[in-house]
Order: C-alpha cells, then sequence, then structure tokens
C-alpha cells in the first residue's frame, strides 16, 4: 500500500523536473535565436549555479530577473579582478588597458541596475534598453587591450553573453 503512494509522488516530481528543464530549454532557444553569441551551455550552466534558478520554472519573468543579477554579479567580481591584476601589472599598455575597465565596469553596474529594476516594474523594452546598453562595456573593454593580450577575455566573454541574456529575454518578455 505505502508504495502506491510513493508512485504517484515520483511522477510528479519527474513531471516538474521536465516542466523546469522544458521552460529553461525554451528561454536559452529563444535567446539563441536572439543573439547567436548566447550559448546554449553558457546560458544553462549560469542559470543553474544560481540558487534562485530552482524558482524560474514558474516564468521568463523570474529567468530574466536572474540574468541581470547575474550580469551584476559578474561586473562586481570583475571589477575586484581588474583591481587585483592592476597591482601586479608592469607593462603600460595592460595597466592602462585594465584602467579603462575598470571604468567601463564601474560605469555599467548602475545601467545594470537599473535593467535590473526595469525588469522588476515589467518595463521590459526600458530593461533590453539597459542591458543592451551594459553589454557595450565588455566590448570596450577587449578593445582597449588592442596590440596587446587581454588578460580579462574570459570575463569580458561572460560578461556580454550575461547581458545578451537579459536584453533577449527582456525582449522576449515586452513582447508576449
Amino acid at each position: 500500500m505505502r508504495h502506491m503512494f510513493l508512485f504517484p509522488l515520483l511522477f510528479f516530481i519527474l513531471y516538474l523536473e521536465v516542466a523546469t528543464g522544458q521552460l529553461l530549454h525554451d528561454a536559452c532557444v529563444q535567446s539563441v535565436k536572439c543573439n547567436p553569441h548566447i550559448t546554449y551551455l553558457f546560458f544553462v550552466d549560469s542559470l543553474q549555479s544560481d540558487n534562485r534558478s530552482s524558482e524560474s520554472d514558474k516564468d521568463y519573468h523570474r529567468v530574466a530577473f536572474i540574468a541581470v543579477e547575474l550580469a551584476i554579479t559578474n561586473a562586481t567580481n570583475t571589477i575586484l579582478i581588474i583591481k587585483d591584476l592592476q597591482k601586479s601589472a608592469s607593462d603600460p599598455f595592460i595597466k592602462q588597458g585594465l584602467s579603462s575597465c575598470l571604468i567601463q565596469y564601474s560605469d555599467v553596474i548602475p545601467t545594470l541596475k537599473e535593467a535590473d529594476t526595469a525588469v522588476k516594474s515589467k518595463s521590459y523594452k526600458d530593461a533590453n534598453i539597459k542591458a543592451t546598453q551594459a553589454m557595450g562595456a565588455s566590448t570596450s573593454c577587449e578593445d582597449g587591450f588592442k596590440g596587446s593580450v587581454s588578460p580579462l577575455t574570459k570575463q569580458n566573454s561572460d560578461f556580454y553573453e550575461l547581458g545578451a541574456m537579459a536584453a533577449c529575454l527582456s525582449k522576449l518578455l515586452s513582447e508576449m
């Protein structure tokens, strides 16, 4: 008799896992269509790295909110990496590039916070605009190292993808 109770419970849990996976899959596919620089694996790994992603099965709004928050966290962490690299950099071109990147990433955090506020208030067009603007920080940072090897290529690439995720999800939500 006890096993009869476990089967429906197991079926329900499995259903929830499939539903959650389907929403993340759909959100990822739509985001990749919107911006081909977003990779499926990065999208899923990024969202699943956030504890709140277990709640993201409810709707795209939650996924967009998490994407913006991840971009803010990434920008904040990149600032810390830049400050650490500045302490050990001896090449004047690298120092100049790091200084430029520090400005870029410091300036982008308020823009991302505006995107965050826009997602919370369901002003998705505004969120899309702000997230799209924010993506430029990574490109500008990377461009600042022309003529030398950027020590921030991974951080810039990750930030660009996170910003693209937030922008695409906001765009998708504005069209619903």
